[in-house]
C-alpha cells in the first residue's frame, strides 16, 4: 500500500471521528432537519440501501468486483475486528438512540431500536469495505477499479439511510464510518503483511461466495432491510460466481479452442 493511499484513509477517518465527538452532530433539532429531507424519498430506497451495511451485502461488492482470494482474507479479518470493536463500543458508551429520546417526531422504518447507538454498525460496515477498496486498490486490475468507484457514493448514502431510519444520530454514522476506515486499513495491511503465508485454495474462495450468496438469499435480515435487495444481490453474486467459474474453466480447458479473434 503506497503512502498516499494511507495518508488519504487515516486523514478522512479522523475527520469523520472528529465531526462524530461535534456535541451538535446528536441533537434531536438535526434529526428532524435531516429527517425532513429523506422523507420525501420512499422508504424502500432506504431499506435497499441498508442491506449494503449488513456486512453480508458490503461484502458482495467486493466479490462481484475480484475473485483474488485476498480479499476473501481481507473481509473475513475485518468483519472479526470490525464486530469486536462494534459491541464492545456499543456496550461500554451505551448511547440512547434517537426513539429513546424523541417520541413523536421521529420517523422510524423498521425495527424501533432505544440503546447502543454509537458508533453506527451499518456505516462501520460499509465504511470497512470502502477501506479495504481504498487500501487495496492497486492491487486491483483496471477493470475492477472502475467498477469498485460506486463505493465512493454507497458510503455516504448508506450513513444517511441510518438516519433516515430513525435507527441513528449524525454523530454515530460519522464515528462508524471513520472507525470503519481505519478498520478497513488495518484488515489490508495485515493481510497485505502476511499475504504469502495466507491459504489460496481455490475452494476456500468458491465456499466463501457461494455462502455470502446463499445467506443474502435464505436469512432473514432486519426488518429495516429490503428483502427484494437481498434476495437480488445474492442471487446476483451466485451467477456472477458460476459465470465467471464457467469462464475460467473454458479458458483453460485443452478440449475447447478459442474462437477469439487476433
Amino acid at each position: 500500500m503506497s503512502g498516499k493511499y494511507l495518508t488519504f484513509v487515516i486523514a478522512l477517518a479522523t475527520a469523520l471521528i472528529a465531526l462524530g465527538l461535534l456535541p451538535g452532530a446528536r441533537t434531536p433539532a438535526l434529526m428532524v432537519d435531516i429527517q425532513a429531507f429523506t422523507m420525501f424519498f420512499d422508504d424502500d430506497l432506504w431499506k435497499s440501501l441498508n442491506v449494503f451495511g449488513h456486512f453480508l451485502g458490503a461484502a458482495s461488492i467486493l466479490l462481484l468486483i475480484t475473485r483474488k482470494m485476498l480479499i476473501v482474507w481481507a473481509l473475513v479479518l475485518s468483519a472479526l475486528l470490525g464486530g469486536c470493536i462494534s459491541r464492545v463500543l456499543k456496550l461500554t458508551l451505551d448511547v440512547p438512540r434517537p426513539a429513546a429520546l424523541m417520541h413523536e417526531d421521529l420517523f422510524i422504518i423498521g425495527e424501533k431500536l432505544t440503546h447502543g447507538s454509537m458508533p453506527s454498525g451499518h456505516s462501520m460496515t460499509i465504511a470497512i469495505v470502502f477501506g479495504l477498496f481504498l487500501s487495496l486498490y492497486p492491487r486491483f486490475t483496471p477493470k475492477a477499479q472502475r467498477l469498485g468507484l460506486p463505493l465512493t457514493a454507497l458510503v455516504p448514502l448508506v450513513c444517511l439511510a441510518r438516519v433516515a431510519s430513525g435507527a441513528h444520530w449524525p454523530a454515530d454514522v460519522f464515528m462508524g464510518a471513520g472507525l470503519g476506515l481505519l478498520i478497513g486499513c488495518i484488515s489490508a495491511l495485515t493481510v497485505l503483511r502476511w499475504e504469502s503465508s495466507l491459504p489460496r485454495h481455490e475452494a476456500l474462495n468458491d465456499g466463501f461466495r457461494l455462502l455470502i450468496a446463499s445467506a443474502l438469499v435464505l436469512v432473514p435480515l432486519p426488518p429495516s432491510c429490503s428483502l427484494e435487495a437481498s434476495v437480488a444481490l445474492g442471487l446476483s453474486l451466485a451467477t456472477w460466481h458460476f459465470l465467471k467459474k464457467n469462464r475460467i474453466a473454458r479458458a483453460w480447458s485443452p478440449n475447447l479452442k478459442s474462437t477469439r479473434q487476433y
